[in-house]
């Protein structure tokens, strides 16, 4: 399933952007994709999103505005331009050293350095893939509960900046710098940086306890009969993208978004749609794709977005 979406605020023009993409790897759920240790190849993406940026950085490359006048989630955002409306955030949430407390606060750092600097990451060990050993890769860049278990815990991080396909790559690259950069603009380059580590991390036990407990529990295996090399591996950026894109959600709710280019959408609405996807589909055990990962990154971005509430 693919689909676009188009966002406008404020008086500029926007560009569609993905949001994230899920994909497999040959004959496993996939990603976040899924695959059972060890296994080789990469397969093409099942299904894109593509969903709202803004910023007058961009000329239209491919869509053209949408709809005027949106407002944001507390201020008005009409009158006011990018960087007048990070001030008025700013000034709302506090000192930077106040709210640094919680996800690094505003001084960690230039946005759009963290923002390409995450996506260099990316791009470097999707390079690997192709170049180093694949079960040195999949050893240490894909998360399951066999890895931890065997005391590769680095895999909860590595894997989050670890992608299936190329295409997978773009799709949650563009999802990043779309609706990071905005959220690094408002909050700081440091603080996007820990809400990807985090929403990255929160993906990753999101599908080692799906796989756990959830799918024994689907299945009615009981847990005596467990076996953990049996589960799947995942990876992916698109724990950490999701908490992006819902904190970028739930800023803008009144945002709207244009769905396979004619369908006007809230964004808030656009939200609902795709973690009630994820729930939805989560039952589905045989599923390729790691919903529960997803919902672990979706999960972060709705606590940052309580805690940004409260001092708001």
């Amino acid at each position: 399933m693919l689909a676009f979406a188009l966002l406008r605020q404020a008086s500029r023009q926007t560009l569609g952007s993905p949001v994230r993409n899920l994909t497999s790897l040959r004959g496993y759920p996939g990603s976040y994709s899924l695959v059972q240790a060890g296994r080789e190849g990469l397969t093409s993406p099942l299904r894109s999103f593509l969903a709202p940026r803004k910023s007058s950085l961009w000329s239209p490359m491919l869509l053209q505005a949408a709809k005027a006048g949106q407002q944001g989630i507390a201020v008005p955002v009409r009158n006011f331009s990018l960087s007048r409306w990070s001030n008025i955030v700013r000034a709302k949430l506090g000192s930077s050293r106040g709210y640094g407390s919680g996800y690094g606060g505003y001084a960690g750092g230039n946005a759009q350095r963290v923002v390409w600097g995450l996506v260099g990451v990316n791009l470097a060990v999707f390079g690997l893939w192709q170049f180093a050993d694949r079960k040195f890769m999949t050893n240490n860049f894909m998360v399951s509960v066999n890895s931890v278990l065997s005391g590769r815990i680095h895999t909860i991080v590595t894997s989050a900046f670890s992608q299936a396909s190329f295409n997978h790559l773009i799709m949650n690259m563009l999802g990043l710098y779309f609706f990071g950069t905005e959220v690094a603009q408002i909050f700081g380059g440091r603080w996007l940086l820990n809400l990807y580590l985090v929403g990255g991390i929160a993906g990753s036990i999101g599908h080692l306890v799906y796989c756990a407990f959830v799918i024994p529990w689907l299945e009615n295996i009981p847990q005596h009969r467990f076996n953990a090399r049996y589960t799947p591996s995942a990876l992916g950026a698109s724990g950490a993208v999701n908490a992006i894109v819902l904190l970028h959600i739930l800023l803008f709710p009144s945002r709207t978004i244009m769905v396979n280019f004619f369908i006007p959408v809230p964004a808030a609405l656009f939200g609902v749609y795709l973690i009630g996807s994820d729930v939805w589909q989560a039952r589905n055990e045989g599923s390729r794709t790691a919903h529960a990962g997803h919902l672990g990154g979706a999960l972060v971005g709705a606590l940052a977005w309580l805690r940004v509430r409260r001092r708001w």
